[in-house]
């Protein structure tokens, strides 16, 4: 496998832990520091918070499913190099000896399956963060206003 193929791969798979990482951090805390928040916003708005939740999920899922996808392409199963090998010695057989075809790819390629599973993991990373945005924006609109209501109401005592 050549040096631009290695780093390919390697960049990918340093994507998707990086990814991984960071929404589990990012789940941890928003699981850690709601409980208090969860007080003031009001029930018909949590819905953000949990989607954001399960977009960050989901982001570890396609995250796995990318580095196993990666893992695949990279180390194909001795099965299938057997199979071929049996049938590369039955052609040789059977034909002859090989003509001269194009080039030979060097090293494998990083496959629409990895590719799909990264983009699916990108996506509901962005997702997420979006709706967790959005939750702190709806969290901090809500305090304003009972902190502003608190105020009036202890003036007028």
């Amino acid at each position: 496998m050549n040096s631009q193929t290695e780093m390919a791969f390697q960049f990918a798979a340093d994507l998707a832990r990086q990814l991984i990482t960071l929404s589990t951090g990012i789940l941890a805390l928003t699981i850690t520091f709601t409980k208090g928040l969860c007080g003031r916003v009001p029930s018909d708005k949590l819905w953000t918070l949990k989607a954001a939740w399960l977009a960050y999920l989901l982001t570890i899922v396609f995250g796995i499913f990318s580095l196993m996808a990666l893992t695949g392409t990279l180390a194909p199963t001795t099965s299938t190099s057997a199979r071929n090998q049996v049938r590369g010695r039955a052609l040789d057989q059977a034909q002859g000896p090989p003509e001269q075809g194009p080039p030979a790819t060097e090293g494998p390629r990083i496959e629409m399956s990895c590719r799909i599973y990264a983009g699916l993991q990108v996506l509901c990373f962005l997702g997420a963060t979006v709706f967790v945005m959005a939750y702190g924006i709806t969290a901090l609109n809500t305090a304003k206003r009972t902190s502003g209501f608190e105020d009036a109401r202890n003036a007028k005592q």
